[in-house]
């Protein structure tokens, strides 16, 4: 069974409201504590009778929908070249207006059960591969989450300008997020 959890529209020449810059850091969109919870309810609410999954997988789909050459590429690094204690927590957290002086630095209740992601530092040990010329009918399967981690169970993802192509042109793109969930039976 697979829930969905919605997509993105991203540009790397014009942003809205509802259409974000390429994300250029290391990262995967979930914490383990994230992807286990959000699994976990979205399940729940989608089949409270059930008698749960064995494992799940957060992934997203992501495709080019501007033809080549895109001046933002996507990077994928091999899973199996991230350490499991790798990564920093960073939590998405709304505002109406930015702390300032000692509050921007003060605990923030409830914090541990809010959408955070996982953001990966420079390694000599990552391998990383990016696709130079995606074209618009190509999509990637992004692995975000394993709930089994004997396999390569998540995979850190970044955007990159590309300087070495002066005739690049913006990259617009698409993801879809969702939850896949694999039955007790």
């Amino acid at each position: 069974m697979v829930i969905p959890l919605g997509g993105m529209l991203r540009d790397s020449a014009a942003t809205s409201p509802t259409v974000q810059p390429p994300a250029a850091e290391a990262h995967v969109d979930f914490t383990e504590r994230c992807a286990e919870g959000r699994a976990a309810a979205l399940y729940r609410q989608a089949h409270p009778q059930s008698s749960g999954y064995r494992r799940f997988i957060g992934f997203s789909l992501w495709r080019a929908l501007s033809a080549p050459l895109q001046d933002m590429r996507l990077a994928l690094c091999e899973g199996r070249s991230v350490r499991d204690d790798e990564g920093t927590h960073n939590t998405k957290v709304d505002v109406s207006e930015i702390p300032t002086g000692d509050a921007l630095y003060a605990p923030i209740a409830g914090e541990e059960d809010m959408v955070a992601a996982t953001i990966f530092h420079y390694s000599p040990g990552h391998r990383w591969w990016y696709f130079p010329d995606m074209q618009p009918h190509e999509v990637i399967f992004i692995k975000l989450y394993d709930s089994d981690h004997s396999k390569a169970w998540r995979c850190p993802h970044t955007a990159f300008r590309d300087t070495t192509r002066p005739d690049a042109r913006p990259r617009r793109s698409m993801e879809f997020r969702a939850m896949a969930y694999f039955s007790n039976t």
